[in-house]
């Protein structure tokens, strides 16, 4: 992660996804970003209410908003006692959320798995997939690619039947060699 304090040093960004917060219960979640120099907290963020599981997972995906901050992916795809799931962009410069994806079905769990994505649309900012379990659609799987500078949807794929399409993600740089980022799944 690079340089939030202005100290020279990289820092470490660490999530602690059964974090039990005190006034909102067990395993809300939390991501707390540390000092490379001192270990000491620079920031930390709490989920928004228990069995949220925030940050499990989480990435960094680099500087999507021009700050020369690093952003963070962070999810709770067990969000809600529907388990729709969320996936938050956050500032490493001041935990600030820049947007967030919700799942819109019950038992969907967007968030499962997360991975950043060379510049999939060609606007030269990174972009960014998402996964979802979508259990009550017979455990098919769907992963959403979106622009890393919108925010917008740039496509989506469901799985068959039993897939699981979107278990594990990860960016495969620019396999075919077109010039836009790939994903294996």
């Amino acid at each position: 992660m690079r340089d939030v304090d202005g100290d020279g040093v990289a820092e470490l960004v660490v999530a602690c996804p059964w974090y039990w917060e005190p006034t909102q219960g067990r395993e809300t979640g939390r991501v707390v970003l540390l000092s490379g120099a001192s270990g000491t907290i620079i920031w930390s963020l709490v989920g928004e209410q228990s069995a949220d599981n925030f940050g499990s997972p989480m990435i960094c995906v680099g500087d999507i908003d021009g700050d020369g901050f690093d952003e963070i992916l962070v999810s709770s795809a067990d969000q809600g006692t529907l388990n729709l799931g969320r996936v938050y962009v956050v500032s490493t410069d001041d935990a600030h959320v820049i947007r967030s994806h919700m799942g819109s079905l019950s038992g969907e769990r967007l968030g499962t798995a997360l991975s950043r994505c060379k510049d999939v649309d060609g606007d030269g900012v990174v972009d960014y997939a998402v996964s979802t379990q979508l259990i009550p659609d017979s455990n098919r799987g769907r992963i959403d690619v979106y622009s890393g500078a919108s925010g917008a949807l740039l496509w989506s794929k469901t799985g068959d039947v039993n897939d699981g399409l979107g278990t594990f993600l990860n960016s495969a740089g620019d396999w075919d060699g077109d010039g836009r980022g790939d994903l294996v799944a």
